[in-house]
């Protein structure tokens, strides 16, 4: 008789692999000493539960598979037990995992802020954190769409066994063992569309950087493409222009493209670039005044910047903005400790304070100190080609909300101050492979080798001022190190070379994040709309919105015309949507979402 082959016992790459795992964390806790005994313990706890899920699942299903002669209804129960106990080990792996990774972090961080550790080496363990988050996230995924499964044969349970599950959430994750994106399942959500355009603009814009719907059905645009501010009539058709791109007149736009804000009545506040002051905008778009933000000199501000521009305001007349600097989370927000995180500033313009209300997780790059070339300093960085970043909006009705991009949840600070947070929001994850991430890496290298290449040459000779301003205003080489250009008189470094490179395959994430930095936008009518990278619910190259609010969380997506995006909205459904391209310009169309909802 042909003797049987377990296909699920322990093979040797997986063994090798839990080695590899085991002897890291045992030189972290060599190398970094703190609490060894308590992370002696929580090793020894991972290797029993290993060992003991991996002999009492073998066991069972060698048995099962014996047991040839079982009836379909039992065979189905069998299924649904093995289903449930496989989620329940790839949540118990997981959760090991994430644990560990967590504290080999803190006892990374800890050596670090005793000069033990280097940058370098926090970075990695932070990404060890990030991954295994996304993989804890996944399993969540998954189990959350398994339904109840068709009795199957005895091979299709060896195939899909719970030992092959629970040993690939141990190595990389359920999915990424697989090595393929998780099934596309029906989330559920209802996915409506919009109604063919009501009102279109017959000629072309720029590029559109904001519009804001006016409460006489007009719209103001915000062309930041050919710096102009105009104004359409509700049907779009008739337009004028209030502020122009021509220079030295009281209708100027400016050198720059510039950004509009919403703010009271049907006045809108017009920033571009860093000011003192922002100008604000009457209802016909014309420059009616400037408004002077709070500033360090007025004691309320509590970090040593002036308030940089507003991007939105809430529903108390207070402006908002990201904070242009980096902190940690939990000191000032208590809301948790996320490394590489910048502030969200309020404003009270009546009482000229400002305060934090929350932080978003970015990504910034590194800079490498690199031997000089040709007597030149060479700073070296290090950017991350596959960013994972927050997103952030205020509703209508004041509500703040968070969207985290690490597993795709939203924190809501309501009107009232109250906190609140969704579950993590259902999302098509999309697979990295290390041929993908190479294929971005070298993709991003050349955008930013055509960058560098301009930048290396407007540092080359010395600086007229001495500073990075020419008499004229022009912005040219200077001497310090943020400008890169001219060394010091006499000195034998006679500006500095920047360099950029991506980091290490290893620190790539293995999903594509789920949104960008601005993926979030306030409608008119208390929702936020959120612009995925990846779903499924696209039919034919389509963008589709998640749109949700605190009391409904995630309640329909938007699916658009091909070729459309959102470029804002209007009361009641309205949205505004453009179509275009950079080449031929861009038009503006008015549509309503649909009432009917489609899958």
């Amino acid at each position: 008789m042909t003797e049987f082959h377990d296909p699920h016992r322990p093979t040797p790459e997986f063994r090798a692999a839990l080695k590899r795992e085991l002897l890291r964390a045992h030189r972290a806790e060599r190398q970094f000493g703190a609490s060894r005994a308590v992370s002696i313990g929580r090793l020894g706890t991972v290797i029993g539960i290993a060992a003991g899920a991996v002999l009492s699942l073998t066991i069972g299903l060698v048995l099962g598979a014996n047991t040839g002669a079982a009836s379909a209804e039992a065979l189905s129960a069998s299924r649904r037990e093995a289903v449930a106990t496989s989620i329940a080990t790839s949540r118990q792996f997981a959760a090991s995992r994430l644990a560990m990774a967590r504290a080999y972090y803190d006892s990374i961080r800890r050596a670090f802020d005793g000069g033990q550790a280097t940058k370098e080496q926090l970075d990695h363990a932070k990404a060890e954190v990030d991954s295994m988050e996304t993989n804890a996230a996944q399993v969540e995924v998954e189990a959350k769409s398994v339904s109840t499964p068709v009795p199957p044969s005895c091979l299709s349970i060896l195939k899909e066994s719970p030992v092959r599950n629970a040993l690939a959430a141990l190595t990389c994750g359920a999915v990424a063992a697989a090595g393929q994106t998780p099934p596309k399942r029906a989330s559920g959500i209802p996915i409506v569309t919009v109604s063919p355009a009501l009102a279109r603009t017959t000629g072309t814009l720029g590029a559109v950087l904001g519009i804001r719907e006016l409460s006489d059905g007009r719209l103001l645009v915000n062309d930041a493409g050919r710096r102009q501010i105009k104004i359409f009539d509700a049907s779009l058709a008739a337009t004028t222009t209030a502020l122009d791109s021509v220079a030295g007149t009281s209708t100027s736009y400016g050198s720059r493209p510039g950004q509009i804000v919403r703010y009271l009545g049907d006045s809108t506040l017009f920033t571009t670039g860093f000011m003192e002051s922002v100008l604000v905008l009457d209802g016909n778009g014309q420059v009616a005044h400037a408004l002077a933000l709070p500033t360090w000199d007025d004691g309320f501000v509590p970090f040593p910047m002036q308030f940089p521009p507003p991007r939105v305001m809430d529903d108390k007349g207070r402006l908002l903005t990201l904070g242009g600097f980096h902190v940690r989370m939990n000191p000032v927000t208590h809301m948790g400790e996320i490394a590489d995180s910048a502030p969200v500033l309020r404003a009270d313009l009546e009482s000229r304070k400002v305060d934090v209300v929350g932080a978003m997780h970015t990504t910034s790059g590194r800079n490498r100190n690199d031997p000089p070339e040709d007597g030149k300093r060479v700073v070296t960085t290090i950017i991350q080609p596959v960013p994972t970043e927050d997103s952030w909006t205020v509703l209508s009705d004041g509500t703040i909300a968070f969207v985290r991009a690490r597993d795709y949840h939203v924190d809501w600070i309501l009107p009232d101050g109250t906190k609140k947070s969704t579950d993590k929001l259902p999302f098509d994850w999309k697979r990295l492979t290390d041929e993908e991430k190479q294929k971005l890496a070298d993709s991003a290298k050349v955008v930013w080798d055509s960058l560098m290449v301009i930048r290396n040459k407007r540092a080359a000779g010395p600086s007229p001022t001495g500073r990075g301003d020419a008499p004229g205003g022009e912005p040219q080489q200077g001497r310090g190190r943020s400008s890169g250009g001219a060394g010091e008189p006499g000195s034998s470094q006679g500006g500095s070379i920047q360099h950029m490179i991506s980091v290490p395959l290893s620190e790539i994430p293995d999903y594509y994040p789920p949104i960008h930095r601005n993926a979030a936008m306030a409608d008119l009518d208390g929702n936020m709309w959120v612009l995925t990278t990846t779903t499924a619910q696209s039919a034919h190259g389509e963008l589709v919105y998640d749109v949700l609010n605190p009391k409904r969380g995630l309640f329909e997506r938007v699916r658009m015309p091909v070729g459309r995006s959102v470029a804002g909205f209007g009361k009641g459904g309205v949205v505004y949507l453009q179509a275009g391209d950079r080449t031929n310009g861009f038009a503006l169309e008015r549509v309503k979402l649909a009432s009917k909802p489609q899958n």
